[in-house]
């Protein structure tokens, strides 16, 4: 958990992001870093209040935290019809990002934007993660049916696809380190995610990210 404060403020924001080498991490001293992390930050600083940060290994374990209070938001969620019928989502977007399939970098059997090599293989994913639904949807639009095997997070999808038990993995970013990527699909904006109950803090956050994209 990190805490960030750039004043003495009085209220206490707890926001949980996805653990991510790209967006939100732990450095080796201990430190956090990465885009969403700096950008969460910056919201802080804006709105007035101190944040509390707990980067979390899967979605699922985010939305029960949200659900039971220990957190007051999430970063980094895309916006669907279940979704936005339990949740309130800031008006305004943090980024796009589209959805990737990656393979071991040396799988000699993928190329890129193939759509056919993909038709007999086995698609590791995170359990309870959208980019499982989003994959079936895609695939069903390009005429088939997808093999998955659910995983408890990205952590054991890598693990198997590294010992063979899958041929490649959906994950709901660009790529993945370490790892190639053999097709992008479904765009898709990102937003931070509250309770319905959360209207004040949602109000706090959207003016405070709107004053940051304007002096963008």
């Amino acid at each position: 958990i990190a805490l960030c404060s750039y004043a003495s403020y009085s209220e206490v924001v707890r926001a949980g992001l996805y653990e991510s080498p790209r967006y939100s991490y732990k450095t080796d001293d201990g430190t956090y870093a990465g885009a969403d992390i700096e950008y969460a930050y910056r919201i802080a600083q804006k709105a007035g209040f101190e944040i509390n940060i707990t980067l979390f290994s899967n979605e699922a374990s985010m939305i029960k935290s949200l659900d039971d209070g220990s957190v007051d938001m999430l970063f980094d969620f895309g916006k669907t019809s279940d979704l936005t019928s339990r949740y309130a989502f800031s008006e305004t977007k943090i980024g796009s990002s589209a959805l990737a399939v990656y393979v071991k970098k040396n799988d000699q059997r993928f190329t890129y934007g193939d759509i056919e090599q993909l038709k007999d293989k086995t698609f590791g994913y995170e359990r309870e993660n959208h980019v499982g639904k989003a994959f079936i949807v895609w695939c069903k639009a390009h005429g088939f049916e997808p093999q998955l095997k659910a995983f408890a997070d990205t952590e054991a999808v890598d693990k198997a696809l590294d010992q063979g038990q899958i041929d490649a993995a959906v994950i709901g970013e660009n790529g993945h380190d370490g790892y190639t990527t053999i097709l992008a699909f479904s765009p898709r904006a990102y937003y931070i995610m509250f309770r319905k109950d959360g209207s004040a803090l949602k109000l706090k956050v959207d003016s405070a990210m709107n004053s940051i994209n304007k002096k963008k």
